[in-house]
């Protein structure tokens, strides 16, 4: 089964963009143990039906807004070449300590 951020329907994606672009704006606003599925649905003016056929539930999207932003900057970090040696290991093991250190969003901070 694809994930939403796989599908190749446009609408897919973009129905999944929204509700993660909601959830991060939630997050900001009150914090990941206030947020309701129904919260969600409603910032990104859908319905709950809709979140439901995307995520089985908040903890989900938590972990694929958290994978997502994770991998876009180890993208950034890291050195576009084919293959491993020990120099790319170093090199991804830099970028994620950096990366972490870099997570300031006081929202993630606490749930951590």
């Amino acid at each position: 089964m694809r994930t939403p951020i796989e599908s190749t329907d446009r609408r897919v994606r973009r129905s999944s963009r929204m509700l993660k672009e909601a959830f991060l704006e939630l997050m900001r606003e009150k914090g990941f143990s206030s947020i309701t599925v129904q919260d969600i649905a409603d910032k990104a003016d859908m319905n709950r039906g809709t979140f439901y056929a995307h995520f089985p539930d908040k903890y989900a999207l938590l972990e694929s807004s958290i994978r997502d932003k994770f991998l876009k900057a180890l993208n950034r970090e890291l050195p576009p070449v084919a293959g491993w040696n020990a120099a790319h290991l170093r090199c991804s093991s830099d970028a994620y300590w950096n990366i972490s250190r870099a997570c300031t969003d006081a929202a993630i901070r606490r749930i951590r």
